[in-house]
């Protein structure tokens, strides 16, 4: 952790975990065994080890999107050297790490948290440093204490260690890991069970779990609440072991065992760093004897409702709970807190990042229509934030609703009519999305908006905008690419917008395609228009009797994934004839059909690959074949043919989640479902009819991008 806001969102996270930890381990104090109550911990220790960051999981409740909004309102008037405004907390490491000098009162405080978690760990270190000294020059140990310690190991299987004697103490401990020392009372026969609680000490490893609770003790030394936890803790370690004594005695040694607890109820001897005791103070004692008092064998069975009780318990610590979109809070928007939800609804663009390239689009899109400035800071990155909140409060300050970024795409209602004439159900779609490379996680792509308007003072048409998205931190973000083509439309037109966006030259194909034939040649483009599926169910005062509608949905999906594809073709042949050749052609058909490969097209390429009735005829239009072939046909009356006839057509629509269409390849980059498939049909086969004669047929196949 780097400053004191991550720390902040450790020890809460951490703190809430232990609470829900502690409210199970309450709820089922009397169901389950002691073992499970000390090793449910284990959950706690994974929890403090992973890394906390800032994003849309939380445990319980949203402290991510507090501490964000939180340091956003305190750092704005700052200048940090451990803290950014705009970009959201990362807490990669769980120890503090002080990166360079302190210079506002955050920092300050981070470096005294800091201070304090090296003051900690040092005073146990010199506590454990004080105790080895005192037992290096302790007695040695009885030969009556010896003996006892060897019949309590050769009675319950035990292996000892080290053992040694020492005066003044109220009840023996085991000290050290690597090479532990069993410490007895100095002049008197320690009692067998006490021994017996000690070895079992040693043989679980005690006392170095013991040091781990210490160090993250010392990482959480100014939460008072984990302080609590930690004590906890110790207790639960004292009474699994007592249990295990326990299981290892008969009837009136039990008894006895809870006699020598009885005599340390008054017992306030602190338990050293790095060692254990049988004593942990009078009021846990009291406990301890409780829990003998009521001592008793668990079925077998208790043991999977132990585990699967800990396995529940691993969602909601690990994962938490996640949200998904774009706060924004405008219906309790008031000028007396107009900051704080301003920041707050930026902190939920930081903490819930696009985790899709669908989502950063359609989140890009959307800020763009509707003029939106949280949406479009959910998908720009995080260095373009700080220019949005200054436009943001620009637009508070001349009146503007605070959400309010001017799109700078010119005069134009996008798809926000009111006029079912004129609204669209879609207003934008993603044309033409390319790898830059193979081994790369960025792409190039064109956004594509359909404005409308009944507004005489905006321009209905269509804008292209170019765009690069890649990844940032984990999550996908827009940059543009380019400049941004307009091209207005006649409404009367509308039906078709389509066709238009391909006569716009800032449109890059897909894939293109060449071949040449004898007497022509083949020129051929693809263009893939990828949708998101945005519809969503409203309801109206008369759902129950007219049913629900739909519409689009206005928010930001920043999840979504691309529903479908489309796949447009436009395939023209240009005759290399002489003019007086021209001059006698009265009707021209062109057939063409893709396909995956060359080995993919029929072995008899002169063989008719369509049904009977699909024959070159002298009257004009275009179609397809029940077989999948596309034609168009002229007819020229006059001869007046110009020698190129140009079939555009839409080559179907492609499901990404769906059964793969054979005729395509469909390759989701890096193997990620979200994102769009790679439509290529490598093959272009066209034949065409000159006056009714098959004069052409010509195989084209993709051109690279070095070729063109």
């Amino acid at each position: 952790m780097n400053n004191i806001w991550e720390f902040l969102i450790m020890t809460l996270t951490v703190s809430l975990s232990s609470g829900l930890i502690m409210i199970i381990k309450a709820l089922l104090k009397d169901k389950l065994t002691p073992r499970w109550q000390y090793g449910i911990w284990s959950l706690l220790i994974i929890r403090m080890l992973l890394p906390v960051a800032v994003s849309n999981r939380y445990i319980l409740v949203p402290v991510p999107l507090w501490i964000e909004t939180l340091k956003a309102l305190c750092e704005s008037h700052l200048s940090s050297a451990y803290s950014q405004v705009f970009f959201p907390l990362d807490n990669p490491w769980f120890l503090p790490l002080i990166t360079s000098a302190p210079r506002s009162i955050t920092d300050w405080i981070f470096v005294i948290y800091a201070a304090g978690v090296v003051i900690s760990l040092l005073l146990c270190l010199v506590s454990y440093v004080k105790l080895r000294r005192l037992i290096s020059e302790a007695l040695p140990l009885s030969a009556a204490n010896g003996t006892l310690i060897e019949h309590v190991c050769e009675k319950y299987g035990l292996k000892a260690c080290r053992a040694v004697e020492m005066a003044g103490l109220p009840s023996a401990f085991v000290c050290g890991i690597i090479k532990p020392v069993l410490v007895l009372p100095a002049g008197t026969l320690t009692d067998e069970k006490i021994i017996l609680h000690e070895l079992l000490h040693l043989k679980y490893k005690d006392a170095f779990q013991s040091v781990i609770w210490a160090v993250f003790r010392a990482l959480h030394w100014c939460n008072p609440f984990m302080h609590y936890v930690f004590n906890c803790i110790g207790n639960d370690m004292e009474s699994l072991c007592d249990r295990r004594v326990l299981e290892k005695l008969e009837g009136e040694e039990r008894r006895d065992y809870g006699k020598i607890l009885l005599l340390m109820a008054n017992d306030r001897y602190p338990r050293a760093f790095g060692t254990t005791s049988l004593s942990n103070g009078g009021k846990n004692i009291a406990k301890r004897i409780a829990c003998i008092a009521h001592f008793k064998k668990y079925p077998k069975g208790m043991a999977l409702v132990s585990v699967c009780i800990g396995i529940m318990l691993i969602q909601p610590l690990f994962f938490g709970s996640e949200f998904h979109g774009v706060a924004s809070s405008i219906n309790d928007y008031s000028a007396a807190n107009s900051e704080m939800i301003l920041q707050k609804d930026l902190a939920s663009t930081r903490i819930n990042r696009c985790s899709t390239m669908a989502g950063a689009i359609d989140a890009y899109a959307k800020g763009l229509i509707y003029e939106n400035g949280l949406y479009l800071a959910a998908a720009l990155p995080l260095a373009e934030q700080k220019s949005i909140y200054d436009e943001m409060c620009r637009s508070r300050d001349d009146g503007w609703i605070y959400t309010h970024v001017e799109n700078n795409l010119g005069a134009r209602a996008f798809a926000r009519s009111h006029n079912p004439e004129v609204r669209i159900s879609n207003p934008y779609e993603v044309c033409n999305i390319k790898q830059a490379a193979s081994d790369s996680d960025e792409f190039q792509c064109q956004l594509v908006i359909y404005s409308t308007s009944n507004d005489a003072d905006a321009l209905p048409g269509i804008s292209i905008i170019p765009l690069s998205v890649t990844m940032e931190k984990g999550s996908w973000v827009v940059i543009p690419s380019g400049e941004t083509e307009f091209m207005e439309i006649d409404e009367s037109s509308w039906g078709h917008p389509r066709g238009f966006v391909r006569e716009i030259l800032a449109l890059t194909p897909m894939s293109t395609y060449e071949g040449v034939g004898t007497n022509g040649y083949i020129t051929a483009s693809c263009c893939t228009f990828y949708n998101v599926d945005n519809t969503v169910e409203t309801q109206n005062d008369l759902s129950w009797f007219l049913g629900n509608s739909f519409s689009f949905n206005e928010a930001p999906v920043t999840n979504a994934e691309f529903e479908h594809a489309d796949m447009d073709f436009d395939i023209t042949y240009t005759f290399t004839g002489s003019r007086e050749q021209l001059k006698n052609i009265s009707y021209v058909t062109l057939e063409n059909m893709f396909y995956d490969s060359a080995a993919d097209i029929p072995s008899d390429p002169e063989a008719r690959m369509d049904d009977e009735n699909f024959a070159p005829i002298k009257e004009s239009g275009g179609g397809s074949s029940s077989t999948g072939w596309s034609y168009q046909a002229e007819t020229y009356d006059n001869h007046d043919w110009n020698g190129t006839i140009r079939d555009i057509n839409s080559g179907g629509r492609y499901y990404p989640k769906r059964e793969i269409i054979n005729s395509f390849k469909h390759v989701s980059a890096s193997g990620d479902a979200s994102l769009p498939p790679v439509v290529n049909p490598e093959v272009l086969v066209a034949r065409v009819y000159i006056d009714g004669f098959d004069t052409e047929y010509i195989i084209s196949k993709e051109v690279s991008q070095d070729e063109q």
